[in-house]
């Protein structure tokens, strides 16, 4: 009997979907969201250190590169 009235309590599925997207809708709008200046600088620094972090990989790969063909010469 427990199991049918909290059967018959539970919304419907196309109800949970639209109380999904309500809900998350309500979030959004609490998010502070950055200004335009932020946002350009925060970009920018993501892109400097991803590109930080190329130059980084890439003289580990060369410096790798180079020592394994030595070893299998």
């Amino acid at each position: 009997m427990a199991k049918q009235d909290a059967k018959a309590k539970k919304p419907g599925f196309f109800k949970r979907i639209g109380n999904y997207f309500t809900s998350s809708y309500d979030e959004l709008k609490k998010v502070q969201w950055p200004s335009r200046k932020e946002l350009f600088s925060h970009t920018w620094i993501v892109l400097a250190i991803c590109a930080i972090f190329t130059i980084i990989t890439f003289v580990f790969d060369s410096l790798f590169q180079f020592i394994f063909d030595i070893f299998t010469r």
